[in-house]
């Protein structure tokens, strides 16, 4: 066989397995994560009569969670959190004591999760107030965080945009909070604040959860830009995949 048609053949060869490579890497499964959250991260701020058209406007946060994880909307914690290892409460809606009971024994056998709670949430919404669909003012998980020995404070309480230094990340938001540790009776609960008290880690259990003291940042117009991302997703990305690898 001529040389010419050797190189053409093994060129041949090659494109193909760069491209089984990457259509292999697109098909790869993406990890499970079950998401709680009464702020309009999936359909958008839209009207009723939008929605029973199946129009939606996803925020540019929940797209860029899409683009790495099978995301699974819940609206109950119930026996439905077993298909999970992993969750996403953002600015959830108000949980029954059963509820707070279920989230704690699910992570104590060894569930990861990370919870954004806000407690003065500033996200823009065309509901009045009082209305179900408007994300919830401010964060009720107290009871949850107290049983696991941590406290949240509001640390600013002017609206103003302002960049917090997160290890290797510098985010935007407003009001947000820092943890504080209490005193509490319940066994095998380790928490450690990280990031200037934004961040607590806590290990319950066989389970470890992540509590992040705002939830502002994943709001499109804090970190979108002509530049693409900045440090806001990557962030939360990358405490999503530390779970991931604690598994």
């Amino acid at each position: 066989m001529p040389i010419k048609r050797i190189l053409i053949a093994l060129s041949a060869m090659i494109a193909l397995t760069i491209a089984a490579f990457f259509i292999s890497y697109d098909n790869k499964p993406r990890p499970k994560l079950g998401l709680m959250t009464s702020i309009a991260l999936i359909l958008g701020d839209v009207s009723v009569e939008q929605m029973a058209q199946g129009k939606s406007n996803p925020s540019a946060a929940y797209l860029s969670l899409k683009a790495h994880y099978d995301i699974i909307p819940i609206d109950a914690v119930d026996d439905r959190l077993s298909q999970f290892n992993l969750l996403l409460l953002a600015q959830t809606r108000p949980l029954s004591s059963s509820e707070l009971v279920a989230v704690d024994e699910w992570v104590r056998k060894g569930g990861h999760i990370i919870i954004l709670s806000d407690a003065a949430l500033q996200w823009p919404s065309d509901y009045a107030l009082g209305d179900k669909r408007r994300p919830i003012f401010a964060s009720l998980l107290s009871p949850l965080f107290a049983h696991w020995g941590i406290e949240q404070l509001l640390l600013l309480e002017d609206p103003e945009e302002l960049r917090i230094a997160l290890g290797d990340y510098n985010i935007t938001t407003v009001t947000p909070s820092e943890w504080r540790l209490i005193e509490s009776d319940a066994k095998d609960v380790d928490c450690r604040l990280n990031n200037n008290k934004f961040e607590a880690d806590c290990k319950v259990g066989e389970g470890r959860a992540i509590l992040i003291g705002d939830s502002d940042f994943i709001n499109d117009r804090h970190w979108q830009s002509y530049y693409g991302e900045d440090d806001n997703m990557r962030y939360l990305l990358d405490k999503l995949q530390t779970l991931i690898s604690a598994n």
